[in-house]
């Protein structure tokens, strides 16, 4: 009997690692892509200003 409830416990332990390491990979990618979102926003605006103020300036 006791022998049983030790491996549930184990048992228990494995899932509940298991849960928070995938919460924790969820979370991370979420962030990640919102960084990743975010660096691209940036450097698409970035270079949409250089590019507008080299032409603008060039045209000029």
């Amino acid at each position: 009997m006791h022998k049983t409830r030790e491996r549930m416990q184990v048992e228990l332990k494995k899932m509940s690692l298991k849960f928070g390491v995938k919460i924790l990979s969820l979370a991370a990618l979420r962030r990640y892509k919102q960084e990743m979102l975010w660096m691209l926003w940036l450097s698409c605006t970035l270079n949409y200003s250089v590019g507008f103020f080299f032409w603008g300036g060039g045209g000029l």
